[in-house]
């Protein structure tokens, strides 16, 4: 749907058919949500987090371990007894069989297993605010860049404006030098004056082409696809500055994987505090074991059975070492909670900002828009007083001038109203609905 803002430049410019395809904001945005390398690679290491997240890597569940050795061997042996029996036997075959199961199962840890439990779940809450705000970053370029296109395209519109300013500037001093009413120096300067505009105005077609370019490039599609933006540049209102620091303290992605961090941190030092306690194992396990030998005295042997049992382990002293690591944890926390203040800190200031930059630049695109219906009214005066010899080439220019430079400083306002609320939107957490 066309802005009212918008709607004052189409007042302006003829608008010429374009015979692209036609790309919507919700399309690029979509696209690049499908297609962005970088949300795509974010989402994989999101994934290795949810995959993490269970009770044995955290060490809750007892291991299971099976083992089976054969041997075979083939020898040649003599053996002679005080009995005076000889044993002599050449390619004697052996063979062994041994097969264990062994289950083993820590039932205490001094609780490090509930910690580090709580730690996977808070990684992979980190997995999924960091591949949030790898596509709100994603977002907030694909936004950009799309706009950017249309202000490109806009400004074309502009530089095509004026350029049929200059044709009609050209037409009439041609005519008023032809019958005498005016020098060749007006009518050779009002050519120099189409020309630049038709300079402008291929530049503009370069300048539009890169756009698309950086455009395709962040949705991870063919580079060269060409299309036309349907969207025109809106931009709203913001909320009051009290809802908008409000929200941001609550659902700023910074933050939150600020609070992430210093979870984990903290989960952390439990997990070492647990080091301090016993460990205590409990034990199962089953064998069996087969052998036979041609030349030996027992030609063949077999046993099984169960065995089960209890494991202690405390360390008792280690030279101080883990004291260390747990102050050390300690800081690292201290610097996380110190890190989350200074992010609140940063947060509420750029909310405030952006904020401000919103409300100051739609108060300008009011102010743009009236200058730019007043720079129409003017041309269109400065044309007619061209025409019939109450105005010079100079001040003619003069108006055409002001008139495009209306313009462009209203696209230019719109453009950045709009960059102000994706800005704002980030911040408060609002860009991904």
């Amino acid at each position: 749907m066309k802005n009212k803002y918008f709607l004052y430049i189409i007042l302006f410019l003829s608008v010429n058919g374009f015979a692209q395809e036609s790309l919507t904001l919700q399309q690029a945005i979509e696209t690049g949500l499908k297609n962005n390398y970088s949300i795509i690679i974010q989402r994989n290491e999101a994934a290795k987090a949810v995959n993490n997240y269970t009770p044995g890597n955290a060490g809750m569940l007892p291991r299971l371990d099976a083992t089976v050795i054969q041997n075979n061997t083939i020898t040649d042996t003599r053996q002679e007894y005080t009995t005076g029996n000889i044993i002599d036997r050449n390619g004697a075959t052996a063979s062994s069989l041994n097969a264990d199961g062994a289950l083993t199962w820590t039932v205490f840890d001094g609780f490090t297993m509930f910690a580090s439990y709580n730690k996977l779940k808070e990684l992979q809450k980190a997995g999924d605010i960091n591949a949030r705000m790898t596509i709100e970053d994603a977002l907030q370029q694909i936004i950009a860049s799309y706009f950017d296109v249309v202000k490109q395209q806009t400004l074309l519109q502009v530089i095509d404006s004026s350029r049929k300013i200059s044709d009609i500037k050209l037409n009439i001093a041609k005519t008023r030098f032809e019958i005498g009413a005016a020098s060749k120096l007006d009518y050779l300067q009002a050519q120099v004056d189409r020309n630049a505009d038709e300079s402008l105005y291929k530049k503009q077609i370069v300048t539009i082409a890169e756009s698309k370019i950086r455009l395709n490039q962040l949705l991870a599609r063919k580079v060269d696809t060409d299309f036309f933006p349907a969207d025109s540049i809106i931009a709203s209102s913001p909320a009051e500055l009290d809802q908008s620091l409000s929200k941001a303290l609550s659902d700023n992605s910074q933050l939150k994987i600020a609070g992430s961090n210093l979870e984990i941190a903290r989960l952390t030092i439990r997990e070492w505090k647990g080091q301090r306690w016993p460990t205590i194992d409990l034990n199962a396990g089953y064998n069996y074991s087969q052998s036979s030998s041609e030349a030996s005295l027992v030609q063949e042997n077999k046993s099984n059975g169960l065995n089960y049992g209890f494991t202690v382990r405390w360390n008792l002293f280690n030279g101080f070492t883990l004291n260390s690591i747990i102050k050390n944890a300690k800081l690292d926390y201290n610097s996380y909670m110190i890190r989350l203040d200074e992010i609140k800190s940063s947060v509420d200031a750029e909310t405030r900002i952006a904020w401000q930059q919103l409300r100051s630049n739609l108060e300008i695109v009011t102010l743009e828009q009236q200058n730019a219906l007043l720079a129409k009214e003017n041309i269109n005066l400065a044309i007619e007083r061209f025409r019939v010899g109450l105005t010079d080439e100079l001040q003619l220019k003069e108006a055409q001038q002001s008139y495009t430079e209306a313009l462009n400083r209203l696209v230019g306002v719109q453009y950045d109203a709009r960059i102000s609320q994706t800005t704002l939107q980030r911040i408060t957490g609002t860009l991904i609905q």
